[in-house]
């Protein structure tokens, strides 16, 4: 009986340690794509109207009948297919020039450079109701920079993007997708790309992730290891909740189990992996930047799951 023991804990341990490696490709049209330009001229009433459904995503600082005119694009991709616990080891965002742009081509100069940064969004926003005036707000955490283009009509394949793409898949509440700017938003300067409504699927902006899973996780072994006398309640309060809200887990025994909450269209907000001790655990989420609306809330432990229903006000 030890030999065997023995046995299925060298088996187990090699299991655990093995990775399973994973590239997963997102390059989505104008049906599943979600971009938009923001343009700051006031004068010229683009300030408050929305350009989601363009084919252009870009960087611009210009003038627009001698008035300041600034474009600034968001893009943001479905990162839901990553699994809980995944490791992100690569990402790269791949930019290319559209020819047919309405704003012409890059243009950059030894006094105007179109460097351009790279942001994570952190408040979300509609793809049809964005617009400058109600742009959401970003972090400069682990932000990109793009060089100065040396041409004016080439593409960015490949830019490091890992670290921000870690940060969405770390923290998913607070993570939105890209924002491109101009460094220097002093005319005269662009930098110019195709978007998800480009025509050309070959041209639309592109992510690709590699990520590792290990294929037996601490805790599925944990769930191997679960009886039918293992119990799992939930209380979630307040509820409705307009800043903070307390979701209470208690347990029969010490498990992982993962905190998951998405909204009625499945879209992920939050998640987080934890270790729950025997009794009562209690976790603050903050839902103050969540759009109005019912969530669900479900905790996971192996085989078992509960839901409950949050309403943000």
């Amino acid at each position: 009986m030890r030999k065997l023991l023995l046995t299925i804990s060298c088996i187990t341990a090699g299991l655990m340690s093995a990775q399973s490696q994973v590239t997963l490709t997102l390059q989505p049209g104008a049906a599943a794509g979600k971009d938009a330009e923001l343009f700051s001229c006031g004068p010229c009433g683009y300030a408050t109207r929305n350009f989601g459904n363009k084919p252009d995503l870009n960087a611009v600082a210009w003038t627009n009948n001698g008035n300041k005119s600034n474009i600034r694009s968001l893009i943001q991709f479905d990162l839901s297919a990553i699994p809980v616990g995944a490791v992100i080891t690569d990402a790269k965002l791949s930019l290319y020039y559209n020819s047919d742009n309405q704003e012409g081509s890059h243009f950059s100069t030894f006094f105007y450079k179109n460097i351009t940064i790279i942001n994570r969004v952190t408040s979300n926003w509609d793809e049809s109701t964005v617009t400058w005036n109600n742009q959401p707000s970003v972090t400069t955490q682990n932000q990109v920079t793009l060089a100065a283009s040396t041409s004016s009509t080439q593409s960015y394949p490949n830019i490091n993007v890992t670290a921000l793409v870690r940060d969405m898949v770390s923290n998913p509440s607070q993570s939105f997708g890209f924002r491109l700017k101009m460094k220097a938003e002093d005319q005269f300067r662009k930098l110019l790309f195709a978007s998800s409504d480009h025509p050309n699927a070959a041209l639309r902006p592109k992510l690709v992730i590699t990520y590792t899973v290990s294929p037996v996780r601490l805790a599925d072994q944990t769930a191997l290891q679960a009886t039918e006398d293992m119990k799992l309640a939930m209380a979630v309060y307040p509820n409705p909740v307009r800043d903070e809200v307390n979701v209470s887990i208690t347990t029969s025994q010490t498990q992982l189990a993962t905190l998951q909450i998405s909204d009625l269209s499945g879209r992920m907000v939050y998640r987080k992996e934890m270790l729950l001790n025997e009794g009562m655990n209690a976790m603050p989420v903050p839902v103050a930047e969540w759009r109005r609306g019912i969530y669900l809330v479900s905790v996971r432990s192996g085989s078992t799951m509960i839901n409950e229903k949050l309403v943000v006000e």
